[in-house]
């Protein structure tokens, strides 16, 4: 994009802030529901027009399925606690990412309702996957 071969991509703040920061990018609108802390005079995709447009990344700790409930609490636990490091925060923050914590159910009910957003779109687009 910087070097003119594209005129328009979709990428993670995290990737591109830096490049916004030098005004050698202008961000027109963010994917995520509401405006990113990092950026917020850039308008999110539905504020700009593109009503109900959503589309984000996330990090996530996962484990096997088989894993016992109390390690994953142990894991959970430690996770949160880490989270809660001004330094960790602070690292994301420069990054342009946000910390968001939830539960193990919640994360697993986001993975299963956002892998099904996205098969609807491949099926609907026809997306062939190789």
């Amino acid at each position: 994009m910087i070097g003119g071969q594209v005129d328009l991509i979709f990428d993670q703040i995290s990737s591109s802030s830096p490049s916004i920061k030098a005004g050698k990018l202008r961000p027109l609108a963010t994917s995520m529901s509401r405006r990113s802390p990092s950026l917020p005079a850039v308008p999110t995709m539905s504020e700009a027009g593109v009503p109900a447009f959503e589309a984000s990344t996330y990090t996530g700790v996962v484990l096997q399925a088989a894993v016992p409930k109390e390690i994953v609490q142990k894991v959970y636990d430690a996770v949160l606690k880490t989270l809660a490091l001004s330094a960790t925060r602070d690292s994301f923050e420069r990054l342009g990412a946000e910390v968001i914590s939830s539960t193990p159910d919640e994360f697993t009910r986001r993975l299963t309702r956002d892998l099904a957003q996205w098969t609807r779109v491949r099926e609907k687009t026809n997306i062939q996957l190789e």
